[in-house]
């Protein structure tokens, strides 16, 4: 795990650290957590990113409007909420094919 003191520092840190995942918040001093992810973005960083912000409801934050994976509102199932978010976005994710196939019914071949 890296941690950065600020949106200036994160962005240093990910050209310089291989990074799975990023939780950033959304009041922080000079940049906010939704310019950082913008700027994230812009410089074509693909990973999953969460934004924790007490301000969510109140601003209409969402994924598509911020550009991070997951919103959580800060409340007191913050860390249970963020804990299955980062095991949703870090899970593998089956093939489409692999899906499919194994949705599909089992059939049984051989002579009786």
């Amino acid at each position: 795990m890296v941690t950065a003191g600020s949106a200036e520092e994160a962005l240093e840190l990910v050209e310089h650290h291989s990074v799975d995942l990023l939780v950033t918040d959304f009041r922080m001093p000079a940049m906010d957590g939704v310019e950082l992810i913008r700027a994230l973005r812009a410089r074509n960083f693909e990973k999953p990113i969460i934004l924790l912000t007490g301000f969510a409801e109140k601003l209409g934050f969402t994924e598509d409007i911020t550009g991070a994976n997951m919103v959580i509102q800060k409340s007191a199932n913050e860390v249970q909420i963020l804990s299955r978010g980062v095991k949703r976005l870090l899970m593998p994710r089956k093939p489409q094919a692999a899906v499919k196939s194994s949705n599909a019914p089992q059939s049984s071949s051989g002579s009786q």
